[in-house]
């Protein structure tokens, strides 16, 4: 048992890494925000790199969560690592400790879900202000266009006068 718990708090810690993460997650999607609001697309482009590098870190040590996870269900003899299933078989402290961490994990992703559909959103009506721009542009050159004088034709002189 106590070789569970071990690993138990092995995911908390790992847990805690991830939210902590999360929360830089955000920064980027704030800092990214503040960024195209001032037409700093380049800027706004170079966050979106930064947060596929944390995404990165953060699929280490899902990964790392998974394998201990695994080790956890071997040894208690489970199918599945959820609740439902471990209640019971791990000491309430450590039950209580692993359903915290989590719930703050579910609560940081949907802030980010949100915050990620609101600059989405955002990157949309630029991208839609920019095409409406090239659109007047290329409707404007047609006028312009269509008033110039063509040059490109044969002229006749009279030589007589």
């Amino acid at each position: 048992m106590a070789r569970v718990e071990e690993r138990i708090r092995v995911v908390v810690k790992k847990y805690e890494l991830i939210n902590s993460i999360y929360e830089k997650m955000y920064e980027t999607y704030e800092n990214q925000r503040k960024a195209l609001e001032r037409d700093k697309i380049k800027r706004a482009n170079e966050l979106i790199g930064e947060r596929g590098k944390l995404i990165e870190e953060i699929d280490r040590l899902n990964k790392d969560v998974e394998e201990i996870k695994g080790r956890i269900k071997a040894e208690l003899g489970i199918e599945e690592f959820n609740f439902s299933s471990i209640e019971g078989k791990i000491t309430a402290e450590h039950f209580n400790l692993l359903k915290e961490v989590t719930s703050k994990t579910k609560v940081l992703l949907e802030r980010l879900i949100k915050v990620d559909e609101e600059v989405s959103g955002t990157y949309k009506q630029k991208f839609d202000a920019v095409r409406e721009k090239l659109r007047n542009l290329k409707d404007n050159k047609k006028a312009i266009k269509a008033y110039k004088v063509n040059t490109n034709y044969a002229r006749f002189m009279d030589k007589r006068k």
